[in-house]
């Protein structure tokens, strides 16, 4: 500390970590006139803990799965400044959700140092995600930590005939998605439940994208929103029913030639109750 000036009564304070054994404290004082103060002390106090940070991959982040995720973190401790990266420890568990909500652990990996890489698992058609953990321990034991989950990019290898969907934390289909999937039907019927781990409960949007193929015929496609709900055939506008709303369905006929055929389904959810259904059936 360096109080080294002229000054009225002043406190200064400050922490330092010390070893066991002996220490020589120097204390050196000036009056320039009138009152003269000075008192000194020093005394033990408790651990602060360090302070862990992540600095890649974000919160959130997508990762196809056989992926590398490469980690890089770093912990600052009151007492102790920057810690070493032999201070520093990684815990990777996968968080399986079956049913979509309640999820339970199986551990997948434990690394040490600032940086360090796993391969992202394939846990199975259940909603999953995978939770990290980097723990910060100081020079007297004390703990800190920072966590953070990563969801699986199902939607990047989703396979011909199969249907991507991508959610977004956000009723305009906007940002980078909070979760994605590769389903095989758009029949969803989540009540006052989120899609998936990760995603918002209200206030979020989805969008469905396949490529099928059709033999030539005239098709009725069908679809039921609570809130909005439209379809797209080959990137042209069929069914739009956009809007604030309750459980609605509509249809319309299209006639399609033989082939290939992409269909795109968008929605989103304002609130409440929330219904998300598509279909298409040849005449």
């Amino acid at each position: 500390m360096d109080g080294w000036k002229d000054q009225e009564t002043t406190a200064y304070s400050a922490t330092k970590a010390m070893t066991a054994g002996n220490h020589t404290v120097v204390v050196e004082y000036y009056d320039s006139g009138y009152d003269a103060n000075l008192t000194a002390s020093w005394s033990q106090v408790v651990n602060q803990l360090p302070t862990a940070t992540i600095a890649s991959p974000a919160n959130g982040k997508l990762f196809a799965v056989g992926a590398t995720v490469n980690l890089s973190g770093s912990a600052v401790d009151p007492e102790d400044g920057n810690l070493p990266a032999a201070n520093l420890s990684w815990n990777v568990v996968v968080k399986h959700c079956p049913d979509g909500s309640a999820c339970h652990n199986h551990f997948l990996q434990s690394l040490t140092g600032s940086t360090a890489s796993f391969v992202f698992p394939d846990h199975g058609t259940d909603p999953y995600y995978v939770e990290v953990t980097l723990t910060a321990t100081d020079s007297q034991g004390g703990i800190g930590s920072k966590v953070i989950a990563l969801y699986p990019d199902r939607a990047a290898s989703c396979a011909t005939g199969r249907i991507a969907v991508s959610y977004f934390n956000n009723k305009t289909l906007s940002g980078t998605p909070a979760a994605t999937d590769c389903i095989d039907a758009i029949n969803y019927d989540w009540g006052l439940g989120a899609p998936m781990p990760g995603v918002n409960v209200d206030n979020f949007s989805a969008r469905y994208t396949t490529t099928q193929t059709f033999a030539a015929g005239t098709y009725k496609f069908s679809l039921t929103g609570d809130d909005g709900i439209r379809l797209y055939v080959d990137g042209t506008l069929l069914i739009n029913g956009w809007k604030d709303q309750g459980a609605t369905t509509y249809t319309k006929n299209k006639a399609l030639t033989a082939g290939n055929h992409t269909i795109k389904v968008e929605y989103y959810d304002s609130g409440e109750n929330a219904v998300a259904k598509a279909s298409w059936v040849k005449q």
